[in-house]
């Protein structure tokens, strides 16, 4: 679904909106909606929204492990190599925060994911600017993040 996409505030009535033209349908997606309602009942919106946010992967922390398994090289390390490596990582976390902060740390994207964000920012900026509607930025938003024919 792309309700990750729209503003807070809109989640809710949209949401209610796709369960409403499910049931009209006799879809089956219905079952599917009924457990998505249940996590939506139970996960606070704001954490799960993604609205104006950048794409954010786990490639961040595919970086860090890859790092880490560079001293394992072929197997597990013995503990006492893992505990200098840990303590030399997290003594960069407050240099590194202040660098995001100050927004002097960049970090790398594929040319397809700065490609799909910049559509993700064209269209929140479209619906910003009331050239879009919540329907609207919903479909379109399915259209680049959803499932592909």
């Amino acid at each position: 679904m792309a309700l990750p996409f729209i503003p807070v505030e809109h989640v809710q009535p949209t949401f209610q909106q796709i369960s409403q033209r499910a049931q009209d349908s006799n879809s089956n997606v219905l079952l599917h909606i009924s457990r998505t309602d249940m996590w939506l009942i139970r996960n606070p919106i704001a954490a799960w929204n993604i609205f104006m946010c950048a794409i954010r992967t786990n490639n961040d922390c595919e970086g860090w492990h890859r790092r880490l398994n560079s001293v394992a090289r072929n197997g597990s390390p013995p503990f006492y190599v893992l505990i200098p490596e840990l303590f030399q990582e997290a003594s960069k976390l407050p240099i590194q925060r202040q660098m995001i902060c100050d927004g002097v740390l960049s970090r790398l994207q594929r040319r397809r994911t700065r490609e799909v964000q910049a559509k993700f920012f064209s269209l929140w900026d479209s619906f910003n600017r009331g050239d879009i509607n919540t329907g609207r930025l919903v479909r379109e938003v399915a259209k680049v993040h959803g499932p592909v024919n």
